[in-house]
């Protein structure tokens, strides 16, 4: 009868692992990723591919002796070809499981971020307009009372909230008549382009990029007083991502 299960000649040459040019590759790859920084490019990049091409056939050579020593038997072959046939597949559809869920996720969580901006972006305009529909004059004695106690009341939603009553010049820009800014967060400056801040409605609501800073911003139009407009303001700090 046919031997199925040949053991296999010890004696057989076997060709070495470790040859020079291996180690040459080895050393290069390593060199390739340290001194990166320092080397030309183009030494680099021929380092590295050399490199990459003795890992692959290190690893080639490898998986080769792995299959010599533990698949000689018919037992293990049989044994090898469900774990090839069964469980790869089994681990590929449970990869893609796992990297679908992952980017939903992702996305679920983005969608989330930005829903939850958007209240409050909604929130601080809606406060602006409560305090612009109070505003009556543009002396700072008589803002200053008005606006401080108007947004105390929303403190525990905004710790920190500022206020600017703004004027629209001729020339089109928005000039800082008066400023409510206890906790010093809103940008220097006294003027800036109205155009780039105000939707055709006059209004605005977002969220605005001052140097360091991102700010909740809400802007409307004073409707006691022609060509002033409120601007309510909050810094994007950890009171804020606490509530998100």
């Amino acid at each position: 009868m046919e031997n199925l299960n040949p053991v296999p000649d010890e004696n057989e040459p076997k060709k070495p692992l470790w040859r020079p040019w291996k180690w040459i590759g080895l050393i290069g790859f390593v060199l390739a990723l340290i001194l990166k920084p320092w080397i030309p490019s183009l030494l680099s990049v021929l380092l590295f591919i050399y490199g990459c091409v003795a890992i692959l056939n290190i690893l080639f050579h490898f998986f080769r002796y792995l299959k010599d020593k533990f698949f000689w038997r018919v037992r293990n072959r049989v044994l090898g070809s469900f774990i090839f046939v069964g469980f790869l597949p089994l681990l590929l559809i449970l990869g893609t499981i796992f990297i679908a869920a992952r980017l939903l996720a992702g996305q679920l969580a983005a969608n989330y971020l930005e829903i939850s901006i958007r209240a409050m972006e909604h929130e601080i305009f809606m406060i602006g307009d409560e305090v612009a529909e109070q505003i009556s004059s543009s002396s700072a004695a008589d803002l200053e009372p008005l606006v401080s106690h108007m947004l105390s009341v929303h403190q525990v939603q905004f710790p920190s909230l500022a206020a600017r009553l703004l004027r629209r010049t001729a020339g089109g820009a928005f000039e800082v008549v008066w400023q409510y800014d206890p906790a010093k967060f809103l940008p220097g400056g006294d003027s800036f382009p109205a155009e780039k801040w105000l939707r055709p409605d006059q209004k605005y609501e977002g969220v605005l990029v001052a140097g360091k800073q991102a700010l909740i911003t809400g802007v409307r139009p004073a409707p006691r007083l022609r060509n002033y407009y409120l601007d309510v303001s909050a810094p994007l700090d950890r009171a804020i991502e606490d509530r998100l």
